[in-house]
């Protein structure tokens, strides 16, 4: 699992007792209490994929700027990136103050 989603665990299972992540061997972690719903870290972006629209829409903020939607061809899924913000290639901010300033939990 990729380092620093690795701490987004530490952190939501310090903060919450209802939330927890879990690892997978897609680097990716999933939200327990939202089965479906798995988060995935790139280089400018971070991707949450669900099977339920629903309990992705659930997670994300009212204010949804700087995120992109789209369906997952042949899965029936659906994805959204919340794009990073970047200087010349390297995250502007903190990415993980950012995904949690960023997700409704």
């Amino acid at each position: 699992m990729l380092q620093h989603l690795y701490i987004i665990n530490k952190i939501w299972a310090a903060k919450t007792n209802k939330w927890f992540l879990q690892g997978n061997k897609d680097d990716a972690i999933t939200l327990l209490n939202y089965s479906t719903v798995s988060l995935r870290s790139f280089d400018n972006h971070y991707r949450l994929t669900s099977g339920n629209e629903e309990n992705l829409l659930s997670i994300l903020p009212k204010d949804r700027e700087n995120i992109e939607f789209g369906k997952i061809e042949n899965d029936g899924g659906c994805y959204c990136d919340l794009a990073i913000p970047q200087s010349n290639g390297v995250d502007a901010v903190d990415r993980i103050e950012f995904l949690f300033e960023k997700l409704n939990l």
